[in-house]
């Protein structure tokens, strides 16, 4: 009730303003009883006749006069049959209390006020004491103003009372829980701006018996942004008025839109969503530095893709559900997840190459230019084969070097000769490793190829990989900076 007692208070000016649009729109030819009503009061010395007569500051009189005046509830207060009511409509954004992506539902708390003039009703306020009243709405006729995107029961608090000022207006305010359809489009999420429309419109009268109007947007927009009592995912960015009309079966009926703009707040979604996934990301990227022939660089990356799944099905819930289209963030985690899987096959080909006993076939020519030429080049890697892998051990002893073992004397008994006789056979196959270990291991030609070959491509996905981060995380910022 203070917020339609502050916005009481700026109606006579917005009344006047909307009064004069509404001359402008309909031209001279309504301007004929404004003009005789003007000629009348400087004939009369400026006096407005009042229709109430007060008794000194009686308060029951001065009601039973209102309501005398005010003789029927159900009808439209004009003095001629062929009279327009002009009704200045406006309202403030209370909260914006949430958008149903599922529903395309717009749920938000707004107060409505409805402004028009009863010509036949005024007093003067200096004998009456007062320039308005507060006067029972049920006595009154009101006028039947809906919206047409409503989509659900009006659970609204309702207010008993107006205000009625001595010049004829009457002033109501009420506040409205508003559940409308809107067209929601969620493919920017969370950086998304959304578009609704709110229409107001009468059921019953048409175009020549009430006109609307609605107030400065000016004014509907500041008083939206400093009443706006709530502080959540959504924030009002604008609000657009247009006066139209409609045909309904060969009737025609006067409308005001609203263009409600409001905007996400994505701090909640980079702070849950983008920055944990940018972190695996950086993380998989990474792990192509972890060389595929000493570490198993196969299960780590497993690890990742088990750990990013985990995280996908924990953030569903605070991911949009619809089916009409996809959500940019969508794309982006499916993508993360689809390179996670590739680059982890690629180290399972790699470790293959490198750690396999099985001959390969010989690397088809295509294969070769393709991948040792072109792109071996693009990613700087030598096409030449790499020295073979040696293991240089140190020798504790040459074959020249080694003492003969002293022969066993006939003397020693059976099971003791025995014994060492097999101590003499482990040391010759020890001998024979060792000796197998410290030549030099060379690969074939097919093998090295196709090294080579996994060198490149491992060297290739990882750009690819740099790639596809740099480009992920500009298009967030760009999204960011200009959303």
């Amino acid at each position: 009730m203070a917020l339609g007692i502050l916005m009481a208070e700026n109606d006579d000016m917005l009344h006047t303003q909307a009064t004069t649009d509404v001359s402008k729109q309909k031209g001279f030819g309504s301007l004929k009883p404004y003009i005789f009503v003007l000629l009348l009061l400087s004939i009369q010395g400026s006096t407005a006749v009042s229709t109430i007569k007060c008794k000194s500051y009686d308060m029951k009189y001065m009601y039973e006069q209102v309501q005398k005046t005010l003789w029927n509830t159900s009808i439209r207060p004009v003095s001629k049959t062929n009279e327009t009511l002009n009704i200045v409509l406006g309202f403030t954004i209370g909260a914006v209390l949430g958008v149903d992506v599922q529903a395309q539902l717009l749920r938000t708390f707004i107060f409505r006020t409805l402004d028009w003039n009863v010509t036949f009703l005024s007093w003067n306020e200096t004998e009456c004491g007062t320039n308005k009243i507060s006067y029972p709405k049920s006595e009154l006729w009101i006028p039947d103003i809906h919206i047409s995107e409503f989509m659900d029961e009006d659970k609204s608090p309702t207010e008993p009372y107006v205000y009625i000022y001595s010049n004829g207006r009457i002033h109501l305010d009420e506040p409205k829980r508003v559940v409308s359809s809107c067209n929601l489009n969620i493919y920017r999420f969370p950086f998304d701006v959304q578009n609704c429309s709110l229409t107001f419109a009468s059921y019953l009268h048409e175009e020549n018996e009430i006109n609307l109007t609605s107030k400065l947007e000016s004014y509907i927009m500041k008083t939206s942004t400093t009443y706006e009592y709530t502080d959540g995912e959504w924030k009002l960015m604008d609000i657009k008025a247009n006066i139209s009309a409609f045909n309904v079966s060969l009737r025609r009926y006067s409308a005001v839109i609203y263009y409600i703009i409001v905007k996400r707040v994505a701090t909640l979604y980079v702070v849950n969503l983008l920055i944990p996934s940018g972190f695996l990301i950086t993380l998989d990227l990474f792990s192509f530095l972890l060389p595929p022939q000493t570490v198993d660089r196969s299960a780590f990356k497993m690890t990742l893709i088990l750990g990013y799944t985990v995280f996908l099905l924990i953030i569903n819930d605070l991911l949009p559900h619809t089916s009409q289209e996809t959500p940019l963030i969508n794309v982006y985690f499916s993508i993360c997840l689809a390179l996670m899987v590739v680059s982890l096959l690629e180290t399972i080909f790699i470790v293959n190459l490198i750690n396999s006993t099985v001959p390969y076939p010989k690397v088809p020519h295509w294969v070769h230019i393709l991948v040792l030429r072109f792109l071996a080049r693009l990613v700087f890697i030598s096409s030449n084969p790499s020295p073979p892998n040696t293991l240089i051990l140190e020798r504790a002893s040459s074959s020249a070097g080694v003492t003969a073992q002293p022969e066993i004397t006939a003397d020693l008994e059976k099971p003791e000769a025995a014994f060492v006789e097999e101590l003499r056979k482990l040391g010759r196959n020890v001998k024979a490793i060792r000796l197998n270990l410290e030549e030099p291991r060379t690969l074939d030609p097919t093998t090295e190829d196709w090294y080579q070959i996994s060198k490149v491509i491992d060297r290739f996905l990882f750009i690819i990989y740099i790639i596809f981060v740099f480009v992920s995380f500009t298009t967030i910022i760009i999204l960011w900076a200009n959303h």
